[in-house]
């Protein structure tokens, strides 16, 4: 089953499987976490080539440079994330924000709008990541379970 609000996603069980390559010893940890980060990056990049398109359609101007910013962290579990927007904004946005809070802004106002019009999306716009995030999960999921899986089998692990 899938869990999650926002943009998270989560599986159940997928903890105790976790918990259990922390059983492996010194170099067979090592070395499953390698396999298991490899595999997650894999599947990271599945979803961060699906990022594009989905900014295409999006009604928020900023968001193709928002999905051209995001990365894959090297992780157990599949993270895309999106860092910072480079900018050619200077000065400040309010009294007291800086550039720094204005990447923010732009990265997180093309999926839930913003305080500021400049970044703003069109009013009852659903985003462009919420909208996608179960059809990735579907793509992603499978994949990711399947790997636990066959590495669980290939270190003798139950969770």
């Amino acid at each position: 089953m899938v869990n999650g609000a926002g943009l998270n996603i989560s599986i159940d069980g997928i903890d105790a499987c976790m918990r259990s390559f922390g059983q492996l010893e010194g170099e067979l940890r090592k070395n499953a976490n390698g396999e298991l980060r490899a595999a997650s990056n894999k599947i990271g990049r599945l979803i961060l080539g699906q990022l594009g398109p989905a900014a295409l359609e999006a009604s928020a101007p900023q968001a193709l440079k928002v999905a051209g910013a995001a990365r894959i962290k090297s992780d157990r579990y599949v993270v895309v994330r999106v860092p910072q927007v480079n900018t050619k904004l200077s000065g400040t946005v309010g009294r007291s924000r800086g550039r720094a809070y204005v990447k923010y802004q732009i990265g997180w106002a093309t999926e839930t709008g913003s305080s500021y019009p400049q970044f703003r999306t069109p009013t009852g716009s659903p985003g462009w990541i919420r909208p996608n995030r179960d059809r990735w999960a579907k793509l992603a999921i499978p994949l990711y379970t399947k790997a636990i899986g066959d590495l669980m089998t290939k270190y003798g692990l139950r969770p």
